[in-house]
């Protein structure tokens, strides 16, 4: 493995790149890395067990640890370069309880460019004892000069079967047709474990291809709205694969209206049942151009 090489070898970049979408153990992984260099730096012959400093990480009590990520509280979330300036400041300390200190970034490609730019200065000059973990969705979204500075390690989505083997070892006994629609993260397959949910989005997948009866509309349309996250992955899943399984370039062009819709609404803060009563008009239109070929 690509982490586990570079600790026994003691090659441990100072700043590292999980990247790779959500619910496939970036952050899990992360979380066990950094409790194993507090405990023991990125290389020991006899390695010191590492759960107490879980442990703390989890309490928010670690000295020598750090997470931070988006500010929620705005309408469009960022990293702001205050956050920057935190980091900074963490990294250039010197380890209080532990031989090495670590700081994790969540959403890291949501910093700002005022941040990202702050944050140059310690990618260009690494400060003894100490890592950066960034969590990215996708590198391409974070400026050239940090690409060039991290360590990207790739997280791939997880297979059907090891969806289907996790799945059954943590008793969330998901459907075939659920376990499809987790495209590969275990956050969907445990939204997925609530039956309504399921439910829903079995819904969805209907709508999309205009199958919907009228009756389920304003329910599908309320749980759209309070779940947008989890529900537009689906949609956009959904079209992407029609649209490539059938070379259809109308669904093409539905993926890309109903992911302008999306980032239109996140971006202004938007009502979510407006823009789903568009994507469902989006969804009929399709249907019907399809009848009439």
């Amino acid at each position: 493995m690509q982490l586990s090489g570079a600790l026994a070898g003691g090659r441990l970049s100072h700043a590292l790149a999980f990247v790779g979408p959500a619910g496939v153990g970036r952050g899990t992984m992360a979380r066990r890395l950094a409790a194993f260099l507090l405990a023991n730096g990125p290389k020991s012959d006899s390695p010191m067990p590492w759960q107490a400093e879980l442990k703390l990480m989890e309490d928010q009590a670690h000295p020598d640890f750090l997470a931070l990520g988006p500010d929620e509280s705005m309408t469009k979330p960022e990293i702001k370069v205050e956050a920057a300036r935190k980091l900074v400041s963490f990294m250039q300390q010197t380890p209080s309880r532990s031989p090495w200190r670590v700081a994790l970034v969540e959403q890291a490609e949501k910093f700002n460019r005022q941040a990202a730019n702050g944050i140059l200065k310690v990618l260009e000059e690494p400060p003894v004892n100490a890592t950066i973990i960034l969590l990215i969705s996708d590198l391409e979204q974070v400026l050239a000069t940090i690409r060039s500075r991290v360590a990207a390690v790739p997280f791939m989505r997880l297979s059907e079967q090891d969806m289907a083997a996790i799945s059954d070892a943590q008793g969330l006994n998901l459907s075939p047709s659920a376990l499809k629609a987790c495209n590969g993260s275990l956050a969907i397959a445990q939204q997925l474990a609530d039956p309504k949910a399921s439910e829903f989005v079995g819904q969805l997948q209907a709508g999309v291809s205009g199958r919907l009866p009228d009756d389920k509309l304003h329910g599908l349309l309320a749980w759209c709205a309070a779940n947008s996250d989890l529900a537009m992955g689906q949609v956009l899943q959904a079209l992407s694969q029609a649209a490539r399984g059938r070379q259809d370039k109308a669904l093409a062009d539905a993926y890309f209206q109903v992911l302008a819709l999306d980032q239109r609404r996140q971006s202004y803060n938007l009502d979510a049942n407006a823009t789903w009563l568009e994507i469902f008009a989006i969804f009929k239109k399709c249907a019907k151009s399809a009848a009439g070929r």
